[in-house]
């Protein structure tokens, strides 16, 4: 053995793969790539996520107007009209800590989250740190214009219009 095979990086060993999460991996990667078409799995990966992003891109601009649509609901963040958007919307109720929003969503069966999202001076700035800071709502391939129609009826009910 020569000596340099005795110093870092060739004397690290990384020890036991991971193999289940090589096999998650392998799952999600042939799960994504089975929403797009192509001969080679680069193509179809590239097909599916830009499928993925123009669904979830209508059903969050649906959520994100419908959100506007309820007089009481603030929105906060870029508007959804930009097409390379993250499919996330934030916002609150003035008079409700966002955690109070999160648990009503949360009996209606509906997932949301509360917090700063580690944006905590502009809500200070915004004065919405002492509120619980915003209420979050994202959205997935997986999820359905009827969940979106189900959010905006409890977000309606918790707001009294």
């Amino acid at each position: 053995m020569r000596t340099q095979d005795q110093q870092a990086p060739f004397k690290i060993e990384t020890g036991t793969l991971n193999h289940a999460a090589l096999a998650g991996v392998k799952a999600a990667v042939d799960y994504i790539a089975s929403f797009g078409e192509g001969r080679q799995l680069r193509q179809k990966l590239v097909s599916a996520m830009e499928r993925i992003a123009a669904y979830e891109h209508i059903l969050a601009l649906e959520y994100y107007n419908g959100l506007g649509a309820i007089p009481v609901v603030q929105r906060v963040g870029p508007d959804m009209h930009r097409r390379h958007r993250a499919p996330t919307v934030s916002f609150y109720l003035p008079g409700l800590m966002a955690e109070q929003v999160c648990q009503k969503l949360n009996e209606k069966g509906i997932c949301a989250w509360d917090g700063h999202f580690y944006a905590i001076r502009p809500l200070e700035v915004l004065g919405l740190l002492e509120q619980g800071g915003l209420t979050r709502v994202g959205i997935s391939l997986y999820n359905t214009r009827e969940e979106i129609e189900r959010t905006l009826q409890a977000i309606k009910e918790l707001t009294g219009v």
